[in-house]
């Protein structure tokens, strides 16, 4: 297989997504389920103690009298239970979370991977030479592949929260730089340092992307993937910067499109609650799709780019 440009590389994962048009419905889905067991699981820790934090912050008035230390550190104390209750809850919601996340996520880069593997090389292709989708081919992969995926995007999270701190802590520096030193100095310091940073991060994130193709192939694994991805990313820097670029673009085009939809409907419908929140919900679901189409096209894309650099070994589509 040749070598793929940007282009090349978007051209093949629009006629992936579309051989497999079914991973938009499944993406779309999946979000939602991991969004509810998140929010399912922070119900019942917001349910208790609220009263005692509203109470605590003069909200409500309580039979008390608000001078009284031994009512005061009652409510203090339930305030510190709720805390670590809605802790606990929220780390039980992201675990769970995650595991949805990867095991539909799996089973969606399997047949990614093995369209692009089916389909001939070449920058452009009709979808049906990508079709590799069927119920069984995804159950069966993403059942396969899901700790794998659990793992790998654990791993990298760790690498992007590293970046991320990075990036912060440099913020900080740049305020307290400018208080002492003047504020262009901060603002140099600030600018000169985000650029190296920000890049480091898209660098992180073109290696995860270009990584996860590995982890189809039967005999890979999470170091095996993390290495293919460190690799192909020092072979195809600038096609991996275009393929960001574009996307971000693209985002950035449909989230104000979408920003001005939502505003005319409100102006439209103003004064008619229930076509709105109807109007509404149906954008909100309009935008989730267009949302998992488009992640779909960013990790078809870097598939067929990483494809185009090694031969991967992926599993046969049932």
């Amino acid at each position: 297989m040749k070598r793929l440009g940007a282009l090349e590389a978007l051209g093949r994962g629009i006629a992936n997504v579309r051989g497999n048009l079914e991973l938009v419905g499944v993406s779309a889905g999946g979000s939602l389920v991991v969004l509810a067991v998140v929010l399912l699981t922070l119900v019942p820790a917001f349910g208790l103690g609220g009263d005692e934090l509203a109470s605590l912050l003069g909200l409500t008035s309580g039979e008390a009298s608000p001078g009284d230390l031994a009512t005061l550190l009652s409510r203090s104390w339930a305030v510190v239970t709720n805390l670590w209750s809605v802790v606990l809850a929220l780390g039980i919601g992201m675990t769970l979370g995650s595991l949805v996340f990867s095991w539909y996520f799996g089973g969606v880069l399997a047949v990614l991977v093995a369209g692009e593997a089916q389909a001939p090389p070449g920058g452009g292709r009709g979808g049906e030479l990508f079709r590799t989708w069927s119920w069984r081919f995804f159950l069966g992969e993403a059942t396969r592949l899901v700790w794998r995926v659990l793992f790998f995007y654990s791993l990298w999270l760790l690498f992007v929260l590293f970046a991320v701190l990075l990036l912060g802590a440099l913020i900080v520096l740049a305020v307290v730089v400018g208080s002492r030193a003047g504020a262009g100095t901060g603002f140099a310091l600030g600018c000169g340092g985000a650029l190296p940073l920000t890049f480091l991060l898209f660098a992180v994130l073109g290696a995860m992307h270009l990584g996860q193709v590995q982890l189809v192939a039967p005999a890979s694994g999470v170091g095996a993937a993390t290495r293919a991805g460190v690799a192909l990313l020092g072979r195809r820097l600038a096609a991996v910067v275009a393929l960001f670029a574009l996307f971000f673009a693209t985002s950035l085009a449909i989230g104000l499109a979408e920003a001005g939809a939502g505003l005319a409907l409100s102006g439209a419908l103003a004064g008619q609650p229930l076509a709105h929140g109807v109007a509404q919900g149906l954008l909100l679901v309009v935008q989730l799709m267009v949302s998992a189409f488009l992640n779909l096209l960013l990790v078809a894309s870097f598939v067929a780019l990483a494809r185009s650099e090694r031969r991967l070994e992926p599993e046969a589509a049932a």
